[in-house]
């Protein structure tokens, strides 16, 4: 998404979206996967900072020292040699200081250092860097994926409450309806009094039902905002529908695929091998090393002149650790053990793909089952509705008869809804199990609700749970949505 897009997107105060763009601008504005990026940015950084070994370290200074005091010496200086008594030559000297260095001390230095071999401690450490870098990318790719499937559940959640908003609307209208006809059977002396109050306190009863259904749905829709990263200032409005899309794999491709794609065990695997470079580089810490030098001094005083002068030296060593307290060992062995560890998380992640995708494809197989009993019921409820209603208007069946087939049409289509939602949910967790692991980033926020609770009065819209996730869970009103199928014609109710 460009970034003139997304402007636009900031300063609507309805936005109209579909799934695929409800994605798009959560993988742009989402903080968790901000996060990821951020993350990535300093693995990258990291890289370089590896690769600094490889050159040579070069540094300058530059110097000012005055010395308080600086030693002397004095020293005798022959003069001449007087001849004395009996041949001897008589020394005759004068005494002078020397002084050992200069109030004023001046140097420039320039030094070039270079580490000739290293027993591939710094070509084992780049390489472990980089690897990191990697697994870092890969995880950013994960939060992406379980961003996606966080937003296609909350987008569904919100078609779904949507739909039963206006099925809540709906209904009310239906025993209103029911309600005048009943009042007109009454007016023409064929209702009772109880028929008639009966259909009253039906219609009555609804209202709550509208109003809880309209407050679910707004609900799912804040949800949804949050998820993609939107201000308040933005109202959400998902205008897909509750399509069903087929779906077909058997269950082994399913699992050799998820084994062998999944990024989750990807990146364990990277981090092995970049664990596995960083016990190599350990592994040279208490063996010798070969370094070069070059220094070059510009200074004043030179020697023992007042003047500036230069000089370099150069130095080809070998440094040689002898003991270390045993730190080198300890640290290989706590890193090997790091190393097993990991392994052992790959073969439970694994297992754990097994089993999501196991999960999954069993609750899509479960929700697509209950989606063909559903469409048949909802054609006989239907039906049944009709049916009690044309024999009410010839005097053939009771007021208590039509509602009785009203509430059951009115479970059918909930229960329809509800099984079309529950299908792109599993749609969804199946397509995550197949990409990574179950979700780190918080799952369905507060407001994925949106199922129809029977009470007293009828069908009410109810806040079903509120906050929190369960991972790969298929709770009543937690629904999602599948991408890149092909969709078949909406089933409608």
């Amino acid at each position: 998404m460009n970034l003139i897009f997304l402007m636009a997107v900031l300063s609507m105060d309805t936005l109209k979206v579909t799934e695929s763009q409800a994605i798009q601008i959560a993988l742009e504005q989402n903080q968790q996967i901000a996060a990821a990026r951020l993350a990535v940015a300093v693995s990258q950084y990291d890289v370089l900072a590896a690769k600094s070994s490889f050159f040579p370290t070069i540094s300058a200074s530059a110097t000012y020292a005055r010395l308080s005091y600086v030693q002397k010496m004095t020293m005798p200086v022959l003069q001449y040699l007087e001849p004395g008594p009996g041949g001897i030559l008589i020394p005759h000297y004068t005494f002078t200081q020397m002084e050992f260095g200069k109030p004023n001390n001046y140097k420039l230095q320039f030094s070039v250092s270079y580490p000739i071999f290293t027993w591939g401690a710094r070509i084992n450490g780049y390489k472990a860097s980089k690897l990191s870098s990697a697994a870092k990318e890969i995880e950013l790719k994960i939060e992406e994926a379980r961003v996606k499937n966080q937003v296609q559940k909350l987008y569904y959640t919100a078609l779904m409450t949507k739909a039963l908003y206006n099925l809540s609307v709906t209904a009310y209208k239906e025993k209103k309806t029911h309600y005048e006809s009943v009042k007109v059977r009454y007016d023409n002396g064929y209702a009772s009094d109880f028929e008639l109050l009966r259909a009253k306190v039906e219609w009555k009863n609804a209202e709550p039902s509208v109003i809880q259904a309209e407050n679910g749905y707004k609900s799912a829709v804040e949800a949804l905002r949050f998820a993609m990263g939107l201000p308040d200032t933005v109202w959400v409005e998902p205008i897909d529908s509750l399509n069903f899309i087929d779906y077909n794999a058997d269950l082994d491709s399913l699992i050799d695929i998820a084994i062998n794609n999944r990024l989750d065990i990807r990146q364990l695997d990277v981090q092995i091998a970049a664990m596995e470079r960083l016990i190599s580089a350990q592994k040279a810490s208490d063996k010798p090393s070969l370094f070069a030098s070059w220094q070059y001094n510009y200074e004043r005083p030179h020697g023992f002149e007042e003047k500036w002068g230069g000089s370099w030296t150069a130095v080809l060593g070998a440094q040689f650790p002898i003991f270390d307290g045993f730190k080198t060992d300890a640290q290989v062995k706590s890193m090997e053990i790091q190393l097993k560890s990991l392994r052992v998380m790959r073969q439970m992640a694994i297992s754990g793909a097994v089993l999501e995708v196991k999960k999954a494809y069993r609750d899509l197989e479960a929700a697509r089952r209950t989606i063909v009993s559903q469409k048949e019921n909802l054609k006989l409820a239907k039906k049944m509705f009709s049916m009690a209603e044309e024999q009410y208007k010839s005097g053939l069946a009771t007021s208590l008869d039509v509602m009785d087939a009203e509430l059951a049409y009115l479970s059918a289509r909930v229960n329809f809804i509800t099984a079309l939602a529950q299908y792109r949910s599993a749609l969804a967790d199946l397509e995550l199990a197949l990409v990574a692991g179950g979700s780190k980033t918080g799952g369905e926020v507060a407001g994925q609700n949106g199922g129809l609770q029977q009470t007293s009065s009828g069908w009410d819209m109810g806040n079903s749970r509120s906050g929190g996730s369960r991972e790969g869970g298929n709770t009543q009103g937690g629904v999602g949505g599948q991408r890149g199928q092909t969709s078949a014609p909406a089933m409608g109710f």
